[in-house]
Protein backbone atom coordinates (compact mmCIF):
# COMPACT_ATOMS: atom_id res chain seq x y z
CA UNK A 1 0.00 0.00 0.00
CA UNK A 2 0.96 3.93 -0.43
CA UNK A 3 2.44 5.32 2.38
CA UNK A 4 3.20 9.10 1.30
CA UNK A 5 2.63 10.86 -1.91
CA UNK A 6 5.37 12.91 -3.02
CA UNK A 7 4.41 15.57 -5.67
CA UNK A 8 7.77 15.60 -8.14
CA UNK A 9 6.42 19.23 -9.00
CA UNK A 10 7.13 20.77 -5.70
CA UNK A 11 10.75 20.68 -6.36
CA UNK A 12 10.74 23.13 -8.73
CA UNK A 13 10.21 20.93 -11.93
CA UNK A 14 10.38 23.17 -15.10
CA UNK A 15 8.00 21.19 -18.02
CA UNK A 16 9.59 23.20 -20.72
CA UNK A 17 11.42 20.69 -22.60
CA UNK A 18 14.28 22.44 -22.03
CA UNK A 19 15.70 23.29 -18.87
CA UNK A 20 17.58 20.59 -17.07
CA UNK A 21 15.07 18.72 -14.28
CA UNK A 22 17.79 16.39 -13.83
CA UNK A 23 18.92 17.42 -9.76
CA UNK A 24 15.27 18.48 -9.02
CA UNK A 25 13.79 15.05 -10.12
CA UNK A 26 16.80 12.93 -8.30
CA UNK A 27 16.23 15.06 -5.43
CA UNK A 28 12.32 14.17 -5.22
CA UNK A 29 13.35 10.21 -5.67
CA UNK A 30 15.97 9.83 -3.44
CA UNK A 31 13.85 11.49 -0.20
CA UNK A 32 10.86 10.09 -0.78
CA UNK A 33 9.94 7.40 2.31
CA UNK A 34 9.59 3.87 2.10
CA UNK A 35 6.24 3.11 0.44
CA UNK A 36 5.71 5.91 -1.18
CA UNK A 37 5.36 7.49 -4.75
CA UNK A 38 6.88 9.90 -6.44
CA UNK A 39 4.04 11.77 -9.02
CA UNK A 40 5.07 13.63 -12.05
CA UNK A 41 2.35 15.15 -13.84
CA UNK A 42 2.03 16.36 -17.48
CA UNK A 43 4.67 18.00 -19.04
CA UNK A 44 7.88 17.84 -20.87
CA UNK A 45 11.04 17.65 -18.35
CA UNK A 46 14.71 17.15 -19.86
CA UNK A 47 16.74 15.41 -17.89
CA UNK A 48 19.55 12.94 -17.55
CA UNK A 49 20.33 9.90 -15.89
CA UNK A 50 17.71 9.15 -13.00
CA UNK A 51 17.78 6.47 -10.04
CA UNK A 52 15.11 4.90 -8.36
CA UNK A 53 15.74 3.84 -4.91
CA UNK A 54 13.86 0.70 -2.78
CA UNK A 55 10.22 0.64 -2.04
CA UNK A 56 9.17 3.59 -3.98
CA UNK A 57 6.93 3.81 -7.07
CA UNK A 58 7.42 6.60 -9.73
CA UNK A 59 3.98 7.09 -11.09
CA UNK A 60 4.08 9.33 -14.68
CA UNK A 61 0.78 10.97 -15.35
CA UNK A 62 -0.70 10.96 -18.60
CA UNK A 63 1.03 13.63 -20.79
CA UNK A 64 4.06 13.75 -19.11
CA UNK A 65 7.74 12.89 -20.50
CA UNK A 66 10.81 12.27 -19.17
CA UNK A 67 12.75 13.89 -21.78
CA UNK A 68 16.83 12.82 -22.37
CA UNK A 69 19.85 14.97 -22.45
CA UNK A 70 21.72 14.98 -25.97
CA UNK A 71 24.65 15.85 -24.27
CA UNK A 72 26.54 12.85 -23.24
CA UNK A 73 29.06 14.84 -21.05
CA UNK A 74 25.96 14.96 -18.71
CA UNK A 75 25.22 11.34 -17.94
CA UNK A 76 27.57 9.73 -15.55
CA UNK A 77 29.89 7.01 -16.59
CA UNK A 78 29.56 3.85 -14.51
CA UNK A 79 32.05 1.43 -14.23
CA UNK A 80 32.08 -2.33 -15.41
CA UNK A 81 33.89 -3.76 -13.17
CA UNK A 82 34.52 -2.52 -9.19
CA UNK A 83 37.31 -4.13 -7.81
CA UNK A 84 37.12 -5.09 -4.23
CA UNK A 85 39.72 -4.51 -1.61
CA UNK A 86 41.03 -8.44 -1.03
CA UNK A 87 41.71 -7.96 -4.98
CA UNK A 88 40.21 -11.17 -5.90
CA UNK A 89 36.41 -10.29 -5.91
CA UNK A 90 34.93 -8.19 -8.78
CA UNK A 91 31.69 -6.13 -8.71
CA UNK A 92 30.16 -5.75 -12.48
CA UNK A 93 27.08 -2.82 -12.27
CA UNK A 94 26.96 -2.68 -15.95
CA UNK A 95 28.16 -3.65 -19.13
CA UNK A 96 28.17 -3.80 -23.25
CA UNK A 97 26.52 -6.57 -25.44
CA UNK A 98 27.73 -9.04 -22.92
CA UNK A 99 31.08 -7.81 -21.48
CA UNK A 100 31.91 -5.37 -18.30
CA UNK A 101 32.99 -2.25 -20.13
CA UNK A 102 32.27 1.50 -19.11
CA UNK A 103 28.86 2.51 -20.45
CA UNK A 104 27.06 5.75 -19.63
CA UNK A 105 24.13 5.07 -16.67
CA UNK A 106 20.58 5.31 -18.56
CA UNK A 107 17.89 7.42 -18.45
CA UNK A 108 16.28 5.38 -15.46
CA UNK A 109 17.92 3.43 -13.36
CA UNK A 110 17.13 0.46 -11.26
CA UNK A 111 20.06 -0.44 -9.25
CA UNK A 112 20.92 -2.28 -6.48
CA UNK A 113 17.41 -1.39 -5.07
CA UNK A 114 14.14 -4.17 -4.57
CA UNK A 115 10.61 -3.69 -4.58
CA UNK A 116 10.90 -0.38 -7.47
CA UNK A 117 7.40 0.40 -9.54
CA UNK A 118 7.60 2.24 -12.64
CA UNK A 119 3.79 3.09 -13.63
CA UNK A 120 1.49 5.18 -15.38
CA UNK A 121 0.70 6.67 -18.69
CA UNK A 122 3.51 8.73 -19.43
CA UNK A 123 6.56 8.39 -21.47
CA UNK A 124 10.83 8.18 -21.51
CA UNK A 125 11.66 9.82 -24.57
CA UNK A 126 15.68 9.44 -24.52
CA UNK A 127 15.23 12.31 -27.55
CA UNK A 128 18.51 10.16 -29.13
CA UNK A 129 17.56 11.49 -32.74
CA UNK A 130 17.81 14.71 -31.82
CA UNK A 131 21.22 13.85 -30.40
CA UNK A 132 24.49 11.80 -31.92
CA UNK A 133 23.51 8.52 -30.24
CA UNK A 134 22.64 6.93 -33.79
CA UNK A 135 25.76 7.94 -35.35
CA UNK A 136 29.13 6.19 -35.80
CA UNK A 137 27.17 3.59 -33.06
CA UNK A 138 29.55 0.78 -33.23
CA UNK A 139 32.94 3.41 -31.67
CA UNK A 140 33.11 4.04 -28.17
CA UNK A 141 33.00 7.72 -27.36
CA UNK A 142 33.82 8.16 -23.97
CA UNK A 143 31.80 5.35 -22.60
CA UNK A 144 29.34 3.15 -24.51
CA UNK A 145 26.15 4.72 -24.99
CA UNK A 146 23.36 4.00 -22.00
CA UNK A 147 20.20 2.10 -22.35
CA UNK A 148 16.52 4.13 -21.61
CA UNK A 149 16.22 1.80 -18.61
CA UNK A 150 18.86 0.15 -17.15
CA UNK A 151 18.59 -2.29 -14.05
CA UNK A 152 20.87 -3.78 -12.61
CA UNK A 153 21.69 -6.63 -9.17
CA UNK A 154 18.10 -5.99 -8.37
CA UNK A 155 14.92 -7.76 -7.07
CA UNK A 156 10.88 -7.66 -7.54
CA UNK A 157 11.12 -4.69 -9.89
CA UNK A 158 7.91 -3.99 -12.35
CA UNK A 159 7.62 -1.43 -14.95
CA UNK A 160 3.71 -0.81 -15.81
CA UNK A 161 1.60 1.18 -18.78
CA UNK A 162 4.47 3.49 -19.43
CA UNK A 163 5.88 4.51 -23.07
CA UNK A 164 9.55 3.97 -23.87
CA UNK A 165 11.04 5.59 -27.09
CA UNK A 166 13.91 6.94 -29.23
CA UNK A 167 16.17 5.12 -26.93
CA UNK A 168 20.10 5.18 -27.08
CA UNK A 169 20.55 1.89 -27.65
CA UNK A 170 19.19 -1.26 -26.19
CA UNK A 171 15.40 -0.24 -24.52
CA UNK A 172 14.84 -2.27 -21.66
CA UNK A 173 18.22 -4.22 -20.19
CA UNK A 174 18.04 -5.39 -17.38
CA UNK A 175 21.13 -7.22 -15.80
CA UNK A 176 21.25 -9.95 -12.47
CA UNK A 177 17.59 -9.05 -11.74
CA UNK A 178 15.55 -11.51 -10.13
CA UNK A 179 11.39 -11.17 -10.78
CA UNK A 180 11.07 -8.80 -13.32
CA UNK A 181 7.81 -7.75 -14.41
CA UNK A 182 7.69 -6.00 -18.23
CA UNK A 183 3.66 -5.66 -18.33
CA UNK A 184 1.03 -3.50 -20.59
CA UNK A 185 3.55 -1.34 -22.20
CA UNK A 186 4.83 0.29 -25.64
CA UNK A 187 8.23 0.83 -26.73
CA UNK A 188 8.97 2.69 -29.86
CA UNK A 189 12.00 3.13 -31.62
CA UNK A 190 12.40 3.94 -35.44
CA UNK A 191 12.61 1.19 -37.90
CA UNK A 192 16.19 2.32 -38.49
CA UNK A 193 17.83 3.01 -35.36
CA UNK A 194 20.90 0.76 -34.85
CA UNK A 195 20.93 -1.66 -31.90
CA UNK A 196 17.84 -0.50 -30.36
CA UNK A 197 16.75 -3.82 -28.83
CA UNK A 198 13.30 -3.27 -27.50
CA UNK A 199 13.66 -6.10 -24.10
CA UNK A 200 17.23 -7.13 -23.30
CA UNK A 201 17.05 -9.59 -20.51
CA UNK A 202 20.95 -10.75 -19.33
CA UNK A 203 21.49 -13.17 -16.88
CA UNK A 204 18.17 -12.82 -14.77
CA UNK A 205 15.55 -14.83 -13.40
CA UNK A 206 11.73 -15.10 -13.30
CA UNK A 207 10.98 -12.75 -15.61
CA UNK A 208 7.40 -11.77 -17.02
CA UNK A 209 6.80 -9.97 -20.26
CA UNK A 210 2.95 -9.45 -20.60
CA UNK A 211 1.00 -7.34 -23.13
CA UNK A 212 4.19 -5.73 -24.43
CA UNK A 213 3.70 -3.73 -28.03
CA UNK A 214 7.21 -3.47 -28.95
CA UNK A 215 8.28 -1.65 -32.55
CA UNK A 216 11.72 -1.19 -32.76
CA UNK A 217 15.23 -0.95 -35.35
CA UNK A 218 16.64 -4.08 -34.36
CA UNK A 219 15.55 -7.40 -31.91
CA UNK A 220 12.18 -6.96 -30.66
CA UNK A 221 13.28 -9.16 -27.55
CA UNK A 222 16.15 -10.60 -26.95
CA UNK A 223 17.25 -13.22 -23.58
CA UNK A 224 20.76 -13.11 -23.50
CA UNK A 225 23.94 -14.25 -20.64
CA UNK A 226 26.92 -12.70 -21.35
CA UNK A 227 29.59 -13.48 -22.99
CA UNK A 228 32.45 -16.19 -22.34
CA UNK A 229 34.10 -13.94 -19.32
CA UNK A 230 31.27 -13.49 -17.51
CA UNK A 231 28.92 -16.62 -18.53
CA UNK A 232 31.78 -18.99 -17.52
CA UNK A 233 32.91 -17.17 -14.41
CA UNK A 234 29.27 -16.60 -12.81
CA UNK A 235 26.89 -19.12 -14.32
CA UNK A 236 24.08 -17.08 -14.18
CA UNK A 237 21.54 -18.39 -16.97
CA UNK A 238 18.42 -16.51 -18.07
CA UNK A 239 15.79 -18.98 -16.87
CA UNK A 240 11.91 -19.21 -16.15
CA UNK A 241 10.58 -16.73 -18.65
CA UNK A 242 6.96 -16.14 -19.90
CA UNK A 243 6.34 -14.04 -22.72
CA UNK A 244 2.33 -13.72 -23.42
CA UNK A 245 -0.19 -11.65 -25.67
CA UNK A 246 2.85 -9.39 -26.90
CA UNK A 247 2.59 -7.74 -30.76
CA UNK A 248 6.45 -7.88 -32.06
CA UNK A 249 6.44 -5.38 -35.06
CA UNK A 250 8.70 -4.59 -37.70
CA UNK A 251 12.21 -5.59 -35.38
CA UNK A 252 14.98 -7.81 -36.55
CA UNK A 253 13.89 -10.54 -34.64
CA UNK A 254 10.55 -11.55 -32.86
CA UNK A 255 12.41 -13.36 -29.83
CA UNK A 256 16.36 -14.04 -30.34
CA UNK A 257 18.31 -16.09 -27.81
CA UNK A 258 21.83 -14.82 -28.25
CA UNK A 259 24.19 -14.28 -29.34
CA UNK A 260 25.34 -12.79 -26.00
CA UNK A 261 24.15 -16.14 -24.13
CA UNK A 262 27.45 -17.84 -22.41
CA UNK A 263 25.80 -18.27 -19.13
CA UNK A 264 22.92 -20.53 -21.07
CA UNK A 265 19.43 -20.06 -21.63
CA UNK A 266 16.50 -21.47 -20.18
CA UNK A 267 13.03 -22.21 -19.16
CA UNK A 268 11.13 -19.74 -21.58
CA UNK A 269 7.58 -20.11 -22.49
CA UNK A 270 6.41 -17.80 -25.57
CA UNK A 271 2.34 -17.89 -26.08
CA UNK A 272 -0.29 -16.03 -27.21
CA UNK A 273 2.01 -13.14 -29.25
CA UNK A 274 1.97 -12.02 -32.68
CA UNK A 275 4.68 -11.01 -35.11
CA UNK A 276 3.72 -8.52 -37.59
CA UNK A 277 6.80 -8.36 -40.39
CA UNK A 278 10.13 -9.28 -38.24
CA UNK A 279 12.50 -10.60 -40.29
CA UNK A 280 12.66 -13.37 -38.17
CA UNK A 281 10.53 -15.10 -35.61
CA UNK A 282 12.31 -17.45 -33.39
CA UNK A 283 16.36 -17.15 -33.54
CA UNK A 284 18.74 -18.84 -32.08
CA UNK A 285 22.47 -17.25 -32.23
CA UNK A 286 25.03 -19.09 -30.56
CA UNK A 287 28.46 -20.38 -31.80
CA UNK A 288 32.11 -22.16 -31.16
CA UNK A 289 33.67 -19.97 -27.83
CA UNK A 290 30.48 -19.48 -26.22
CA UNK A 291 31.28 -22.52 -23.54
CA UNK A 292 30.17 -25.06 -22.17
CA UNK A 293 28.12 -23.14 -19.96
CA UNK A 294 25.98 -21.63 -22.99
CA UNK A 295 23.41 -24.45 -22.55
CA UNK A 296 19.91 -23.52 -24.39
CA UNK A 297 17.14 -25.91 -23.48
CA UNK A 298 13.23 -26.17 -22.12
CA UNK A 299 12.10 -23.32 -25.37
CA UNK A 300 8.27 -23.83 -26.03
CA UNK A 301 6.39 -21.43 -28.47
CA UNK A 302 2.78 -22.24 -28.61
CA UNK A 303 -0.27 -20.28 -29.73
CA UNK A 304 2.01 -17.61 -32.07
CA UNK A 305 0.94 -16.06 -35.21
CA UNK A 306 3.39 -14.72 -37.37
CA UNK A 307 2.59 -12.53 -40.66
CA UNK A 308 4.67 -11.67 -42.98
CA UNK A 309 8.35 -12.99 -41.24
CA UNK A 310 10.83 -13.47 -43.51
CA UNK A 311 12.06 -16.26 -41.70
CA UNK A 312 9.61 -18.02 -39.20
CA UNK A 313 12.20 -20.12 -37.02
CA UNK A 314 16.14 -20.19 -37.30
CA UNK A 315 18.76 -21.40 -35.42
CA UNK A 316 22.63 -20.98 -36.15
CA UNK A 317 25.18 -22.62 -34.14
CA UNK A 318 28.05 -20.64 -36.59
CA UNK A 319 26.91 -17.03 -35.88
CA UNK A 320 29.64 -14.76 -37.46
CA UNK A 321 30.00 -12.23 -33.76
CA UNK A 322 32.65 -10.94 -32.80
CA UNK A 323 36.06 -10.33 -34.32
CA UNK A 324 37.06 -14.01 -34.61
CA UNK A 325 33.66 -14.70 -36.08
CA UNK A 326 34.50 -15.42 -39.33
CA UNK A 327 37.75 -17.59 -38.99
CA UNK A 328 38.04 -21.28 -38.80
CA UNK A 329 37.16 -22.17 -35.39
CA UNK A 330 34.00 -20.41 -35.42
CA UNK A 331 32.88 -21.26 -39.24
CA UNK A 332 34.34 -25.01 -39.85
CA UNK A 333 32.41 -27.53 -40.71
CA UNK A 334 34.24 -30.59 -39.35
CA UNK A 335 33.35 -31.76 -36.21
CA UNK A 336 35.76 -30.24 -33.69
CA UNK A 337 36.26 -31.59 -30.19
CA UNK A 338 33.77 -31.03 -27.63
CA UNK A 339 35.33 -29.07 -25.35
CA UNK A 340 34.91 -26.22 -22.42
CA UNK A 341 33.75 -24.13 -24.80
CA UNK A 342 31.56 -25.67 -26.96
CA UNK A 343 27.83 -24.76 -26.47
CA UNK A 344 24.72 -26.61 -26.48
CA UNK A 345 21.16 -26.90 -27.69
CA UNK A 346 18.64 -28.70 -26.22
CA UNK A 347 14.84 -28.61 -26.77
CA UNK A 348 13.11 -26.51 -28.21
CA UNK A 349 8.92 -27.00 -28.45
CA UNK A 350 6.84 -25.81 -31.44
CA UNK A 351 3.37 -26.24 -30.87
CA UNK A 352 -0.12 -24.48 -32.59
CA UNK A 353 1.55 -22.02 -35.25
CA UNK A 354 0.60 -20.41 -38.00
CA UNK A 355 3.34 -18.53 -40.01
CA UNK A 356 1.86 -16.41 -42.73
CA UNK A 357 3.40 -15.03 -45.93
CA UNK A 358 7.29 -16.31 -45.19
CA UNK A 359 9.79 -15.13 -47.72
CA UNK A 360 12.97 -16.97 -47.09
CA UNK A 361 12.94 -19.94 -45.50
CA UNK A 362 10.24 -21.53 -43.19
CA UNK A 363 12.77 -23.36 -40.73
CA UNK A 364 16.41 -22.78 -41.27
CA UNK A 365 18.34 -25.22 -38.21
CA UNK A 366 22.04 -25.15 -38.47
CA UNK A 367 23.35 -26.86 -35.53
CA UNK A 368 27.19 -27.85 -35.10
CA UNK A 369 28.21 -30.99 -36.27
CA UNK A 370 30.29 -32.24 -32.68
CA UNK A 371 27.04 -30.99 -30.69
CA UNK A 372 24.18 -31.55 -32.83
CA UNK A 373 21.03 -29.93 -32.11
CA UNK A 374 19.69 -31.95 -29.28
CA UNK A 375 15.62 -31.99 -30.40
CA UNK A 376 13.07 -29.97 -31.83
CA UNK A 377 9.18 -30.75 -31.63
CA UNK A 378 6.60 -29.15 -33.99
CA UNK A 379 2.84 -29.86 -33.63
CA UNK A 380 0.60 -27.87 -35.53
CA UNK A 381 2.68 -25.84 -37.58
CA UNK A 382 1.31 -24.22 -40.36
CA UNK A 383 3.97 -22.57 -42.89
CA UNK A 384 2.76 -20.70 -46.08
CA UNK A 385 5.05 -18.24 -48.15
CA UNK A 386 4.25 -14.78 -49.44
CA UNK A 387 2.36 -16.00 -53.37
CA UNK A 388 3.54 -13.03 -54.96
CA UNK A 389 6.89 -12.36 -56.84
CA UNK A 390 8.29 -9.02 -55.28
CA UNK A 391 11.33 -8.22 -57.79
CA UNK A 392 12.69 -5.36 -54.99
CA UNK A 393 13.69 -8.30 -52.74
CA UNK A 394 15.99 -10.39 -55.30
CA UNK A 395 19.27 -9.30 -56.90
CA UNK A 396 18.07 -9.80 -60.63
CA UNK A 397 15.02 -11.99 -61.79
CA UNK A 398 17.15 -14.85 -62.47
CA UNK A 399 18.12 -15.07 -58.57
CA UNK A 400 14.56 -15.00 -58.36
CA UNK A 401 13.59 -17.58 -60.80
CA UNK A 402 16.16 -19.76 -59.55
CA UNK A 403 15.18 -19.64 -55.95
CA UNK A 404 11.29 -19.77 -56.60
CA UNK A 405 12.01 -23.08 -58.79
CA UNK A 406 14.49 -24.28 -55.64
CA UNK A 407 11.15 -23.84 -53.59
CA UNK A 408 9.07 -25.75 -56.35
CA UNK A 409 11.18 -28.89 -55.79
CA UNK A 410 9.72 -29.08 -52.01
CA UNK A 411 6.09 -28.50 -52.09
CA UNK A 412 2.60 -30.75 -51.92
CA UNK A 413 0.60 -28.06 -52.75
CA UNK A 414 1.04 -25.18 -55.41
CA UNK A 415 -1.26 -21.93 -55.58
CA UNK A 416 0.91 -19.81 -58.35
CA UNK A 417 -0.75 -16.60 -60.24
CA UNK A 418 -1.78 -16.48 -64.22
CA UNK A 419 1.68 -14.07 -64.10
CA UNK A 420 3.76 -16.09 -62.37
CA UNK A 421 3.42 -19.02 -64.62
CA UNK A 422 4.10 -16.53 -67.37
CA UNK A 423 7.50 -15.09 -65.70
CA UNK A 424 8.50 -18.96 -64.89
CA UNK A 425 7.18 -20.73 -67.80
CA UNK A 426 7.20 -18.07 -70.45
CA UNK A 427 4.08 -19.14 -71.38
CA UNK A 428 0.03 -17.98 -71.08
CA UNK A 429 -1.42 -21.00 -71.90
CA UNK A 430 -1.77 -22.13 -68.05
CA UNK A 431 -3.07 -25.90 -69.09
CA UNK A 432 0.66 -25.87 -70.43
CA UNK A 433 2.38 -24.41 -67.71
CA UNK A 434 0.67 -26.51 -65.27
CA UNK A 435 1.88 -29.37 -67.42
CA UNK A 436 5.72 -28.52 -67.06
CA UNK A 437 4.70 -28.16 -63.25
CA UNK A 438 3.39 -31.44 -62.97
CA UNK A 439 6.04 -33.07 -65.00
CA UNK A 440 9.01 -31.25 -63.63
CA UNK A 441 8.30 -30.98 -60.05
CA UNK A 442 5.90 -33.67 -59.26
CA UNK A 443 3.48 -31.04 -57.14
CA UNK A 444 0.40 -33.10 -56.55
CA UNK A 445 -2.33 -30.07 -56.26
CA UNK A 446 -1.48 -27.53 -58.34
CA UNK A 447 -3.96 -24.23 -57.77
CA UNK A 448 -3.48 -21.70 -60.68
CA UNK A 449 -5.13 -17.69 -59.63
CA UNK A 450 -6.65 -15.51 -62.85
CA UNK A 451 -8.22 -12.98 -60.97
CA UNK A 452 -11.76 -11.71 -62.23
CA UNK A 453 -11.76 -15.14 -64.77
CA UNK A 454 -11.66 -17.55 -61.35
CA UNK A 455 -9.14 -20.70 -60.94
CA UNK A 456 -8.23 -23.91 -61.70
CA UNK A 457 -7.25 -26.84 -59.40
CA UNK A 458 -4.75 -29.29 -61.70
CA UNK A 459 -4.52 -32.91 -60.20
CA UNK A 460 -3.52 -35.79 -61.90
CA UNK A 461 -3.78 -34.95 -65.17
CA UNK A 462 -7.43 -33.55 -64.08
CA UNK A 463 -8.18 -29.60 -64.77
CA UNK A 464 -11.20 -28.22 -62.44
CA UNK A 465 -12.40 -24.41 -63.35
CA UNK A 466 -14.41 -21.77 -61.03
CA UNK A 467 -15.83 -19.06 -61.26
CA UNK A 468 -15.04 -16.41 -59.02
CA UNK A 469 -17.45 -14.80 -56.65
CA UNK A 470 -17.76 -10.88 -58.02
CA UNK A 471 -18.48 -8.16 -55.66
CA UNK A 472 -20.06 -4.55 -56.49
CA UNK A 473 -18.06 -3.21 -53.65
CA UNK A 474 -14.55 -3.92 -52.46
CA UNK A 475 -12.69 -2.09 -50.47
CA UNK A 476 -9.45 -3.44 -50.82
CA UNK A 477 -7.80 -6.59 -52.41
CA UNK A 478 -5.13 -7.00 -49.98
CA UNK A 479 -5.46 -10.36 -48.14
CA UNK A 480 -7.25 -12.27 -50.91
CA UNK A 481 -4.50 -14.06 -52.36
CA UNK A 482 -4.12 -14.87 -48.45
CA UNK A 483 -7.35 -16.40 -48.09
CA UNK A 484 -7.66 -17.98 -50.93
CA UNK A 485 -4.21 -20.01 -49.68
CA UNK A 486 -5.79 -20.43 -46.19
CA UNK A 487 -8.58 -22.02 -47.43
CA UNK A 488 -7.25 -24.17 -49.56
CA UNK A 489 -4.98 -25.62 -47.01
CA UNK A 490 -7.50 -26.21 -44.32
CA UNK A 491 -9.56 -28.22 -46.98
CA UNK A 492 -6.20 -30.31 -47.17
CA UNK A 493 -5.87 -30.53 -43.58
CA UNK A 494 -9.34 -32.18 -43.56
CA UNK A 495 -9.50 -34.65 -46.44
CA UNK A 496 -6.03 -35.12 -47.31
CA UNK A 497 -4.41 -35.26 -50.55
CA UNK A 498 -5.08 -38.64 -51.87
CA UNK A 499 -8.04 -39.92 -54.46
CA UNK A 500 -9.45 -36.38 -54.85
CA UNK A 501 -12.57 -36.12 -56.99
CA UNK A 502 -13.80 -33.66 -59.22
CA UNK A 503 -16.32 -32.54 -56.66
CA UNK A 504 -13.84 -32.34 -53.89
CA UNK A 505 -11.91 -29.87 -56.76
CA UNK A 506 -14.84 -27.91 -57.13
CA UNK A 507 -16.12 -27.75 -53.55
CA UNK A 508 -11.65 -26.41 -52.54
CA UNK A 509 -12.38 -24.11 -54.88
CA UNK A 510 -15.51 -22.53 -54.47
CA UNK A 511 -14.47 -22.15 -50.85
CA UNK A 512 -11.66 -20.82 -51.57
CA UNK A 513 -12.66 -18.50 -53.77
CA UNK A 514 -16.00 -17.35 -51.44
CA UNK A 515 -13.08 -16.53 -48.70
CA UNK A 516 -10.90 -14.37 -51.13
CA UNK A 517 -14.14 -12.47 -52.44
CA UNK A 518 -15.56 -11.85 -49.15
CA UNK A 519 -12.40 -10.53 -47.60
CA UNK A 520 -12.08 -7.90 -50.34
CA UNK A 521 -15.67 -6.55 -48.91
CA UNK A 522 -13.86 -5.71 -45.35
CA UNK A 523 -11.15 -3.38 -44.29
CA UNK A 524 -8.02 -4.65 -42.26
CA UNK A 525 -6.55 -7.60 -44.73
CA UNK A 526 -5.21 -10.59 -42.74
CA UNK A 527 -6.94 -9.33 -39.54
CA UNK A 528 -10.36 -9.76 -40.93
CA UNK A 529 -10.07 -12.77 -42.73
CA UNK A 530 -13.65 -14.28 -42.80
CA UNK A 531 -14.18 -17.41 -40.68
CA UNK A 532 -15.17 -20.90 -42.05
CA UNK A 533 -18.85 -19.93 -40.74
CA UNK A 534 -18.62 -17.21 -42.73
CA UNK A 535 -17.46 -18.68 -45.62
CA UNK A 536 -20.57 -21.07 -46.00
CA UNK A 537 -23.13 -18.29 -45.07
CA UNK A 538 -21.83 -16.61 -48.19
CA UNK A 539 -21.34 -19.31 -50.74
CA UNK A 540 -25.63 -20.49 -49.01
CA UNK A 541 -26.41 -16.89 -50.00
CA UNK A 542 -24.69 -16.65 -53.86
CA UNK A 543 -26.55 -20.03 -54.58
CA UNK A 544 -23.33 -22.29 -55.27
Amino acid sequence: AETFFVDASRYGLVADGTTDNTGKLQAALSTCPKGGTVYVPAGRYRTSSLFMKSCTTLYLEKGAVLLGDNDRTHYPILPGVIPSENEVDEYYLTGWEGNPLDSFAGLLNITQVHDVVVTGEGTLDCDAQNGDWWINQKVKRIAWRPRAVAAVDSENVCLHGITVQNSYSWTIHPIFVKHLDLLNFNINNPYNAPNTDGIDPESCEYIRIIGANIHVGDDCIAMKASKVFLGMKLKKSCEHTVIRNCLLDKGHGGIVIGSEMSGGVKDMVVTQCLMDHTDRGLRVKTRRGRGNTAVIDGLVFRNVEMRGVKAPFVINMFYFCDPDGHGPYVQCRDAMPVDEYTPKLGSLTMEDIVATDAQFAGCYFDGLPEQPIERVSMKNVIITFDPNLRPPLWKSLEDARVEIEYGLTKCDVLKISDNEVEFLFDTTDYDKGAALIEEKYHIPLVLITMGKDGSRAYYKGRRVECAPFLQEHTIETTGAGDTFCASILNYVLEHGLEDLSDENLMEMLTFANAGASLITTRKGALRVMPTREEVEEFIAKNGR
